[in-house]
């Protein structure tokens, strides 16, 4: 997946929390057809560092369109300052996450690209505060976006043609191999349109922009008495 991707089970071998990731060693501004298909990241202080929500605002927009752009530009769409936002690029290319482009300019300004086509995440296992701090800042993240779509959906006298819920939650009761199809289907759809968006990441302006965020979690604290069999369907409009 791309900016904020799903994160793997962790790796056999732990990273050790001392060890710092070494800087990104290619060449600066490399082509976007040419960057590598994913950056896998199980460094356990990298995961640490993605705790912010300027950081996370950053890698959605440069993994998310593939453009290139330097402080100033990702500020006004992070909504910090550009100081700010030149120390949370450099930490970002610390671990890995971004790297240094290449662009033509005047040469005053530093400009940033994703270091690869998606972005996953592994190693969650080897530290539980890091876990809990990234889920903390990606939860704050989503439930600000629903806050700011309902007030903005409040101020609509009229209800528009194709409104579609806020966001959907229900407890789905499936065969294993029905289970497995679910989740497959799930992931290859996002695949299928993460690609699509990478192709035509552009910025044009008759994009439509779509933040997602997907969980689907087996239900392990299901008691024998209820027999499995719960069932829901809770949608937001």
């Amino acid at each position: 997946m791309s900016p904020r991707a799903a994160a793997d089970e962790a790796p056999e071998t732990p990273a050790d929390p001392a060890e710092e990731r070494p800087d990104v060693d290619e060449p600066a501004g490399r082509p976007i057809g040419e960057l590598p298909r994913e950056v896998v990241i199980d460094d356990v202080q990298a995961i640490r560092a993605l705790a912010h929500e300027a950081r996370l605002a950053a890698l959605d927009e440069l993994f998310g369109t593939h453009r290139i752009y330097n402080a100033t530009e990702l500020a006004a769409v992070c909504r910090v300052s550009p100081s700010s936002m030149s120390y949370h690029l450099r930490a970002l290319e610390k671990y890995g996450f971004i790297r240094r482009a290449e662009h033509d300019g005047d040469g005053r300004s530093r400009y940033w690209q994703a270091a690869a086509m998606m972005l996953r995440l592994s190693g969650f296992g080897s530290s539980a505060h890091a876990k809990h701090a990234y889920a903390n800042v990606q939860i704050q993240s989503l439930q600000k976006r629903i806050s700011e779509e309902i007030n903005r959906r409040e101020q609509h006298v009229e209800r528009p043609p194709t409104l579609y819920p806020i966001f959907s939650s229900g407890v789905l009761s499936l065969a294993p191999e029905k289970a497995e199809e679910f989740m497959r289907r799930l992931h290859e759809l996002m695949e299928e349109y993460e690609t699509t968006s990478e192709r035509g990441g552009s910025g044009d302006d008759g994009d439509r922009r779509l933040h997602y965020f997907v969980s689907a979690l087996e239900d392990h604290g299901l008691s024998e008495e209820s027999g499995g069999s719960s069932s829901t369907d809770d949608r937001a409009a």
